[in-house]
C-alpha cells in the first residue's frame, strides 16, 4: 500500500466487513484496496493531505487538511459530497447517517450524511480532542 499513496500514509481504515482498506496519503492520494493489495482504485489526488478516514456503509468519509470532508461512493468511486468545515478534521466517528468529527480548540462537528444542512458545532473542551467514538447502538 505504501507505493500506492506516494509518500507516507497519513490515515488508514478497514471496512466493517474487512473486505476493503482505505489509505490516504500526505500527498492527497486516496486509495481503496483489498487487504492484499490485489485490487486497488485511486479515488483522488487532490494535493490536500488525508488526515482521517472512516467507512459509512457503502461510503468512505475522508477528512482533509484545509478544512474539508469528502463523502465517496465506494462502489463507483464517485465523490458524492464535499463539505467545508472550516477546520481540519483529524478524528472521525460514524454511527448510521451521523458523522462526528473533531475540529480545533476542542470543537466537535456533527453532520447528517444524507442531509444538505450545515454541521452542528459543539464546543465542550478547551483543548483539541485526541480521540472520538460513538457509544451504544
Amino acid at each position: 500500500m505504501h507505493r500506492m499513496v506516494g509518500r507516507e500514509a497519513a490515515s488508514a481504515t478497514y471496512s466493517g466487513d474487512g473486505r476493503l482498506v482505505a489509505v490516504g496519503g500526505e500527498s492527497g492520494s486516496l486509495v481503496l484496496s483489498t487487504p492484499t493489495g490485489a485490487e486497488s482504485r485511486t479515488l483522488t489526488e487532490s494535493g490536500r493531505a488525508v488526515a482521517a478516514l472512516a467507512f459509512a456503509g457503502q461510503r468512505l468519509v475522508a477528512g482533509r487538511d484545509g478544512g474539508t470532508v469528502q463523502l465517496w461512493n465506494i462502489n463507483d468511486g464517485r465523490l458524492e459530497r464535499e463539505l467545508a468545515t472550516g477546520t481540519p478534521s483529524s478524528r472521525l466517528a460514524v454511527a448510521g447517517d451521523l458523522l462526528a468529527m473533531t475540529g480545533t480548540g476542542g470543537t466537535i462537528l456533527i453532520v447528517r450524511l444524507d442531509a444538505a444542512e450545515d454541521p452542528e458545532i459543539v464546543k465542550w473542551h478547551q483543548q483539541d480532542l485526541l480521540a472520538l467514538t460513538w457509544a451504544g447502538a
